[in-house]
């Protein structure tokens, strides 16, 4: 949906980040090998994900690797954004409680939620693993009750696409009358500022050496 295409752009760091021949892809053949990636390249997602919900040594190499260049890709493509003079980014991030890391620079929570068996139907369906393996991954994962207690809004996602895109709307428009953006712009322009005005004050040092 249209509407949606800020959100749907955030969710895209991760995928971007493990294409074939970025630094991401060379690190993840060279910690967990050529059995991890498909004939054309890409990096098996069904089978790496097997690994590192079975293992919890080999996720945290796995975030390791990606974690810090997913955070720093979402923050550039955020300044982006807010250059082409968007109100506000909706990041994608779903184990933003586990890491940690950017909780505390988070505007708003909001936290997609749903009924347990629902949560493991489509993750199997998604994923094509077992149940099994589907409930490994995510009990290595924060419960959804916990996130939501943490969330400043909840989307219930059990029900149909239409239910829950009429959710979405009234989030939306709450975020709409946030101003929280100005003070980011406001920052971002003193930092312009200063690094504009360091730079001249540099060059006039020179210049006056030279003389």
């Amino acid at each position: 949906m249209k509407e949606f295409q800020l959100w749907m752009l955030m969710s895209l760091p991760e995928k971007v980040l493990v294409e074939p021949g970025r630094a991401a892809w060379h690190d993840i053949r060279r910690v967990f090998g050529p059995s991890m990636f498909l004939e054309n390249g890409e990096v098996d997602r069904v089978a790496l994900g097997r690994l590192v919900f079975s293992d919890e040594q080999k996720r945290r190499q796995l975030n390791k690797i990606t974690h810090n260049r997913i955070q720093r890709l979402m923050i550039w493509e955020t300044l982006k954004l807010l250059c082409q003079g968007h109100q506000f980014a909706i990041l994608d991030m779903p184990l933003l409680f586990e890491s940690g890391a950017a909780v505390d620079y988070m505007e708003k929570i909001i936290v997609v939620s749903c009924e347990e068996d629902i949560q493991l139907s489509r993750l199997m369906e998604r994923s094509g693993q077992s149940e099994d393996e589907c409930r490994r991954r995510i009990d290595s994962q924060l419960a959804l009750s916990t996130k939501r207690q943490h969330a400043h809004f909840v989307i219930e996602n059990s029900g149909s696409r239409l239910e829950t895109a009429q959710q979405v709307r009234r989030v939306l428009s709450v975020l709409r009358t946030n101003r929280a953006h100005w003070r980011l712009r406001g920052s971002l322009l003193l930092l312009v500022i200063g690094c504009v005005s360091l730079t001249l004050w540099v060059m006039w040092q020179r210049s006056l050496n030279h003389g």
